[in-house]
């Protein structure tokens, strides 16, 4: 089975899963549960939004872009070729991270407010887990 990867603070410091288990000393399941704790859905997010700018920039075909960088994952592929988000998504992205985000409201309480559908919203919106330490405006072209 092929590891999978981790963007940790910076797209290109990348740790493994099987190097977090040793430095935690924990199961997989355990490392994966701490990762969550700390926002590992965000690190994900962050990771193919900084591989689609990369992707964008590089003038590679698809298949080099995803070999010249080992990306094994089955999703690399749909995650490269993701359109950027709607003018739909677009407004309640600015709303979301300027008037919601920093009161600490998460995005499951804003999809309620809103009726918006949780599992769309999170392809644009994400509970990233500390202010200031993400600017998601920064990411929004690539998510």
């Amino acid at each position: 089975m092929a590891e999978k990867v981790i963007a940790i603070h910076q797209p290109q410091c990348l740790i493994r899963i099987a190097a977090m288990m040793q430095i935690m000393g924990c199961s997989r399941t355990r490392t994966y549960a701490n990762l969550r704790l700390v926002g590992g859905q965000s690190l994900k997010i962050i990771h193919w939004a900084w591989h689609r700018l990369r992707y964008q920039q590089s003038g590679s075909s698809l298949i080099d872009y995803i070999k010249k960088n080992k990306l094994n994952q089955r999703t690399a592929a749909k995650q490269l070729r993701r359109k950027q988000m709607s003018a739909h998504w677009s407004r309640h992205f600015d709303n979301y991270y300027q008037n919601y985000w920093p009161e600490g409201w998460t995005v499951a309480d804003y999809c309620r407010k809103e009726g918006l559908v949780q599992s769309s919203a999170r392809r644009y919106l994400v509970d990233f887990p500390f202010i200031g330490l993400i600017n998601p405006f920064v990411l929004k072209p690539w998510l």
